[in-house]
């Protein structure tokens, strides 16, 4: 098993798979960071039919931005797509890095996913409202991009659990 941890929260992929976290890599954070304003996914998954890109929200921990979670959601796709691209290229001196890189750009397709935790009762319509804004944004991306949490993580290869046990 690959655990990645993202805050509270365990990651476990099975071992096939090639598993980076993306916003914590040496090339996203020595190299390609260093364009303004840009922003990456939380992690980067390649199975063998699909290349996943994963970004957590923790609703535990406090929300102070000035941009739309939707806005920030699809940068953050975008963005990971073109530093895909750039730590494919032989200047990249972050093995790791190129190498899933490569095997995600040479898979046929893309699958976005965006798993949400810790939602309030004031929070609680915030995966199906922004499910289908963020369809109808990702759509040439992936056609059925999914907002998740841990009751509800099927169709996924990977599970997910909290490092410290459940909290509100």
């Amino acid at each position: 098993m690959v655990d990645v941890v993202e805050g509270s929260l365990r990651f476990s992929f099975d071992d096939a798979h090639n598993v980076l976290k993306y916003d914590d890599s040496q090339f996203y954070c020595k190299q390609f960071k260093s364009i303004q304003y840009t922003k990456a996914v939380d992690i980067v998954c390649v199975t063998d039919d699909a290349a996943w890109l994963i970004e957590i929200k923790d609703y535990n921990n406090e929300r102070e931005k000035e941009i739309s979670l939707e806005d920030e959601l699809v940068q953050k796709v975008r963005d990971t797509l073109a530093g895909l691209a750039a730590a494919n290229t032989k200047d990249n001196n972050d093995n790791t890095s190129r190498e899933i890189a490569a095997a995600a750009l040479s898979r046929r397709s893309w699958r976005v996913v965006f798993h949400i935790e810790g939602l309030d009762e004031f929070t609680r319509d915030l995966p199906a409202n922004l499910h289908i804004k963020l369809k109808r944004r990702l759509n040439p991306i992936d056609k059925k991009s999914m907002v998740l949490n841990m009751p509800y993580q099927t169709s996924v290869p990977w599970t997910v659990s909290r490092l410290h046990g459940d909290y509100a």
